[in-house]
């Protein structure tokens, strides 16, 4: 008996302390909406913007608020390409463009590779371009 409670003490702990979450993991946030003018507005200007930097057509088919190491974006595909654009809070608490964007496509599949990181893009090997955008936001909610 005393084998049996030992075991189901140490699946327990086994259980609690293992982890299936991965660093490279992005989490949807459900409570962070951007509305949807704020949205359209941020994607027309990065499609302008990126297709006239690459000078290959970039039309966003999806797009996502994602939180990645405690940092709120938005992620937008188009294809294999992909953008992740830095979000704020404004005094309102509504979510804005921070105004620093970073589009990949070899680094597309990770949730920490070329994306925006203290107004630069964090590393990728391969393409990562940095694109900045006049929407930037003129005062941050603390």
């Amino acid at each position: 008996m005393k084998n049996v409670k030992l075991l189901f003490i140490l699946l327990a702990v086994v259980i609690t302390s293992c982890s299936t979450a991965d660093s490279e993991d992005a989490t949807i946030q459900a409570d962070l909406t951007l509305e949807t003018a704020t949205r359209t507005a941020i994607l027309s200007e990065l499609e302008t913007t990126v297709t006239e930097e690459t000078g290959v057509l970039i039309q966003y088919e999806e797009s996502k608020v994602l939180e990645i190491d405690g940092k709120i974006y938005l992620r937008a595909w188009s294809g294999d390409f992909v953008t992740t654009t830095l979000l704020g809070k404004d005094k309102d608490g509504k979510l804005q463009s921070r105004g620093v964007s970073c589009s990949t496509e070899a680094c597309s599949g990770s949730a920490t590779q070329c994306v925006p990181e203290n107004g630069y893009c964090t590393s990728c090997p391969g393409d990562c371009k940095r694109t900045t955008s006049a929407d930037e936001l003129a005062e941050i909610a603390g």
